[in-house]
């Protein structure tokens, strides 16, 4: 079995419903992408002759049990499927299951609104929870230091940004410095993620409270709101980049996006992700392994833990739902001291200095 073949298959009506569920949720496109993928590789594998009917799966047309995802995690783990994308497609399949089962129950209640239904109508018997245990080793990537910039490399980079392409050049049309410096300053300095750049408005440059402080209005993962304070080196990047997004004619007034294209357009995650590739190429400087974009919120988190901030300040600057996930950075920062400490050159004079006689 192909895994290209995945993209072909006609998982039917409920599928397209399924799909405006996820939509209607405000899942990144991203996110979107990787459990429709994850569905379709499900579907292939468990119904072959077409569609997806969960309550006929197989040759035996059996009601889909954990027998069968038995099955699908076996066909991925011959296939070394990275244990990311099986847990994506478990969380797919389950998402999936959900909502057939509210939809079973809410036509239950239309179809008899005078019976009262205690608990759930229908449940997939599925432990999810005892699925995840029973496949914890296949589905847990080794952990990996988060990948960042150097300080250099970070000056080079903005210095990249600002300059004009040569005329000719593969991004002349793409390109622009005001607006590229303070992109960069986004996802570096305040550490958002590439959905949460693309999801600022004007109206999300607050205005300076009465203490003279503004503050940046930031949608971040799950809809969850935060206000980030802007310093003053932040506020002149931004205020140079609104400017002269005034001479902009065809914003559209309406979507109001911050971050826009020459012409008027709001930035997506795929344009920001071209844009990157070219920064990185002209600053002659290579793009954190792995992570284009997302290595730069992983340099914003080493450099604030760095400079002496608190675990708990990153997890609320950065918005992470888990301090286990501020601490990842942590132990990025003790490593990276732990060679400074031994690289210092007052190791080398205090190797020469006399030792103190202790008497015996």
């Amino acid at each position: 079995m192909n895994e290209t073949n995945f993209q072909k298959i006609d998982l039917g009506p409920d599928f397209e419903r399924w799909v405006e569920r996820l939509s209607g949720e405000g899942k990144s496109e991203a996110t979107k992408r990787a459990y429709i993928q994850g569905l379709r590789r499900t579907a292939k594998l468990l119904s072959p002759n077409g569609g997806f009917n969960p309550w006929e799966v197989g040759d035996d047309k059996a009601v889909l049990t954990e027998k069968s995802i038995d099955s699908l995690m076996s066909w991925m783990t011959a296939n070394k499927l990275k244990p990311q994308t099986m847990s994506t497609t478990l969380t797919a399949l389950k998402h999936f299951l959900d909502w057939t089962a509210a939809e079973v129950e809410e036509t239950l209640r239309r179809e008899d609104p005078q019976r009262i239904y205690e608990g759930k109508m229908f449940e997939w018997p599925i432990k999810w929870e005892q699925v995840r245990k029973t496949y914890k080793k296949a589905l847990s990537a080794p952990e990996r230091a988060p990948s960042h910039l150097r300080d250099t490399e970070v000056i080079d980079l903005f210095a990249a940004a600002g300059r004009y392409p040569q005329k000719g050049d593969k991004g002349e049309r793409v390109r622009w410095p005001v607006r590229d410096q303070a992109l960069i300053m986004l996802l570096m300095w305040g550490g958002l993620r590439v959905a949460a750049v693309c999801s600022l408005k004007v109206s999300s440059v607050l205005r300076k409270d009465e203490n003279g402080q503004r503050m940046l209005r930031i949608i971040g993962k799950g809809k969850k709101m935060r206000l980030l304070p802007l310093s003053p080196t932040a506020e002149d990047f931004l205020d140079r980049y609104l400017e002269k997004r005034e001479d902009i004619p065809e914003v559209d007034l309406k979507k109001d996006p911050l971050l826009v294209d020459i012409n008027g357009k709001g930035l997506t995650a795929n344009k920001v992700t071209y844009l990157m590739q070219l920064l990185y190429k002209d600053a002659k400087v290579s793009a954190p392994e792995g992570a284009l974009v997302h290595g730069l919120r992983h340099t914003a988190a080493i450099q604030l833990i760095g400079e002496g901030v608190s675990a708990n300040e990153v997890q609320n600057w950065l918005g992470h739902s888990s301090l286990e996930t501020t601490g990842r950075y942590t132990k990025v920062v003790a490593v990276e001291l732990a060679k400074a400490a031994k690289k210092s050159g007052m190791n080398k004079v205090m190797k020469n200095a006399p030792m103190s006689e202790e008497k015996q």
